[in-house]
């Protein structure tokens, strides 16, 4: 039966800002921490239920599926928004991390059968450098030229 109304869907990523031409930021996830040392008993918890005889030493070990699920969705939110930003770019990237929360999300987004996709028919190429926040905590307080922020943003 028709009723005569119609729905349209726009979807707008507002996922990036352009500082210069070729450099962007995206915006804070807060909900998506970086891992911490500190983070490793309960880690652990949830590797018991999954592989009750694996043991986590430090995140350097860690494997995605060990995560906690709210954890595991989190990062997937994040890269395939990430991967719809790269596409509108239309863009074959080169990933780098430092930290084992980057690392994560970088080999994620790798593997991403959507990107590997995008990747064979993109027209441009970029290098993307994920950064877990804590291991630069001191750059959001001090402004000046000793920061990985900084160093990037004076390039």
């Amino acid at each position: 039966r028709e009723t005569g109304l119609r729905v349209s869907v726009s979807h707008l990523n507002l996922f990036h800002v352009e500082i210069l031409p070729n450099l962007f930021v995206t915006p804070v996830h807060k909900s998506l921490q970086s891992l911490l040392p500190s983070d490793i008993p309960l880690i652990q918890k949830c590797l018991e239920e999954i592989e009750p005889d694996t043991s986590l030493d430090s995140l350097e070990e860690l494997h995605f599926q060990w995560l906690p699920k709210p954890y595991q969705i989190k990062i997937k939110s994040f890269v395939q928004s990430f991967n719809s930003f790269l596409g509108s770019l239309d863009v074959q990237e080169d990933i780098f991390s430092l930290g084992s929360t980057s690392c994560i999300v970088a080999n994620q987004l790798c593997f991403l059968e959507e990107g590997r996709t995008r990747r064979k028919s993109a027209s441009k190429k970029c290098s993307l450098l994920f950064v877990d926040r804590s291991l630069d905590l001191a750059s959001p307080c001090v402004h000046s030229m000793d920061y990985l922020t900084d160093k990037l943003l004076s390039l």
